[in-house]
């Protein structure tokens, strides 16, 4: 599960870093992105009225607690992080063999 997560956020900064051309400027803004979905992700669980905001969050789909609570893999949330890494490293491939790269 750790993996897939992980996969998820490097094929997200690398399609930044792709489309930035600035690795620096990627895993900047790739920090600002990871914070904001962390806070949705504790204002959701901590306010009740709220709770639809979790599902906008990466945290929401990396949490041990149904393994933990009720002994059961998240099949489906490993699939969608999985999903989002191998999505984001076509779409950052297809980008990078789009650039025009001087000689």
């Amino acid at each position: 599960m750790k993996r897939a997560f992980g996969a998820a956020i490097a094929g997200g900064t690398t399609l930044l870093a792709v489309i930035t051309l600035n690795r620096g400027v990627a895993a900047g803004i790739a920090a600002g992105i990871l914070i904001v979905m962390y806070l949705l992700n504790l204002i959701a669980n901590l306010q009740p009225d709220l709770s639809g905001l979790a599902r906008l969050s990466i945290f929401h789909y990396f949490a041990a607690k149904p393994i933990i609570d009720q002994g059961v893999f998240p099949t489906g949330d490993v699939l969608l992080l999985g999903g989002v890494a191998l999505a984001a490293w076509l779409i950052s491939l297809w980008a990078f063999r789009q650039r025009d790269l001087a000689v």
